[in-house]
This record gives C-alpha cells, structure tokens and sequence, in this order.
C-alpha cells in the first residue's frame, strides 16, 4: 500500500471519529516510509507523494489543495498547535521540491493564512522573511498571507 493511501485512509478514519485508528494507521506509515503526515490535515484524493514520501514531515494544520505534487525530505509546519486557527494552504497545482521546507511566521494573535503557489528543492522559506529583509526583486516561492 502505498503513503498516500495509507495517509488518505488516516485522514477518513480521523473524521469518521476514529482517532485510535487513524493514530495506529499514522504510525504504520512512518514505520514503512519514515514520514509524519498526520490525520488532522486536509488533504485532496490526488495527492502525489515523490519517492515514498521518505523523510517527510507535514503539520496537522495544513490543507493540500488538488493535483499536488510533494517530493521526498519536505517540511511543511506551522508554528502552531493542532487545535489553532492558523493554516499553511497548498494550491492547485503546486508541485514542492525535494528538501523543501516551509515554515508559517508567528504571530501570537489573530487569523494568519500561508497559501504556497509553489516551491523550489532545497529552499527554506519563512512567507515574512522577504518583506523584513526590505529587498526588492523576485522571489523563488510564491506566498501570500490573507
């Protein structure tokens, strides 16, 4: 079976109120393919996971949108617990590099939504770093706060 079918058979049980379940199918699939990818994300059917999803962490308070593509050693966190109001949103479309990471900034207060429009291999990225920096110019990955 592969992860994101284990991972997308998680996410079901997760909001069928099965969490025992859906915790125990988690960790089977961290066991085969040394991942975290939780039950409490919200995750598209079409979901691709590059190279078994080897090495791939991803927050419980992201949402994925359809037609993605997440390649092996990605980070996707927010700088949250589960149970906050604050998101990463992954678009349509987007396809995230290998050892990629992407981190939501901290705020203590408030609603902060990330949205990825698509990522480079290799690149860490913070969506505040470009505008504390006060650089002008082009960015490698695309990402909006609303």
């Amino acid at each position: 079976m592969s992860p994101e079918r284990l991972w997308l058979l998680s996410i079901a049980l997760q909001q069928r109120r099965h969490p025992r379940l859906a915790f125990w199918i988690k960790k089977l699939n961290s066991v085969l393919y040394h991942n975290s990818l939780p039950p409490g994300s919200s995750v598209s059917p079409d979901i691709w996971l590059g190279h078994h999803s080897f090495g791939t962490i991803v927050h419980g308070n992201v949402i994925i949108g359809q037609r993605v593509k997440i390649w092996h050693h990605v980070t996707i966190a927010v700088r949250a617990s589960s149970n906050s109001p604050h998101r990463i949103i992954i678009e349509d479309d987007v396809k995230i590099g290998a050892n990629a990471v992407i981190i939501s900034p901290y705020e203590r207060g408030g609603r902060q939504q990330g949205r990825a429009r698509g990522c480079d291999g290799g690149q860490r990225t913070d969506p505040d770093a470009h505008a504390r920096s006060g650089r002008r110019g082009r960015r490698r990955m695309g990402v909006t706060q609303r």
